[in-house]
């Protein structure tokens, strides 16, 4: 079977407010039921190897990452062994239904891969929306990052739970804080001010908005 090509309209289809607000709060119930951004990479790759119909040159040009970074992430933890097994899954669920929504897809194509499928078919949807839209790693570690200090988790834990140093940590939150930074555009619907990033508790504000 001829891997087809790409759809640009998946990502226009996907760009809406209304899409961004669904996806924000699928992370915010993700982050509470003690998921982490690490959790969710898996998908991420998933999500654009599926729209990139398996070609990794052009999933790797499109994330900006080396393929063998990507590769490794996509091998480790699932039930096929290599790249190309990977492809003839997707290309299965593909061409059973051409028709079927992409998001309908990419949620088959998780749970045929992954040893331990984490989110459900709704959760799956919001996030596959949020990757098309062009949300990357960093902006998820950095909602990540403001909803658990929201929680009242400490820059300890969060050091542990990233698996980074505490100057990382600030340096992340000294970036999203800049005017316009990635961080600040995608997370846009939270309202937040710079005092969010930089002193979370300050005063007596109430995070639950």
């Amino acid at each position: 079977m001829k891997t087809p090509p790409s759809d640009p309209k998946l990502i226009q289809t996907a760009k809406s407010e209304k899409n961004l607000k669904r996806g924000l709060a699928v992370l915010d119930t993700l982050w509470k039921r003690g998921l982490t951004p690490k959790d969710t990479e898996k998908h991420y790759h998933l999500t654009w190897f599926a729209y990139e119909n398996g070609n990794m040159i052009a999933v790797a040009k499109r994330l900006d990452m080396h393929r063998n970074t990507i590769s490794a992430d996509l091998i480790e933890k699932v039930k096929v062994r290599s790249r190309v097994e990977l492809r003839q899954v997707w290309k299965k669920i593909y061409y059973e239904d051409t028709k079927k929504p992409f998001a309908d897809m990419v949620f088959e194509f998780y749970k045929q891969t992954l040893q331990k499928p984490v989110l459900t078919k709704s959760e799956s949807e919001a996030l596959t929306n949020l990757w098309l839209m062009g949300v990357t790693r960093r902006v998820l570690r950095a909602h990540f990052i403001l909803v658990s200090l929201r929680q009242g988790r400490t820059m300890k834990e969060l050091c542990r739970t990233l698996q980074r140093d505490n100057r990382s940590l600030v340096r992340y939150r000294s970036n999203a804080a800049k005017p316009g930074s990635p961080e600040g555009k995608w997370l846009l619907p939270m309202k937040l001010k710079k005092y969010d990033w930089i002193n979370p508790g300050r005063g007596k504000r109430k995070w639950n908005r």
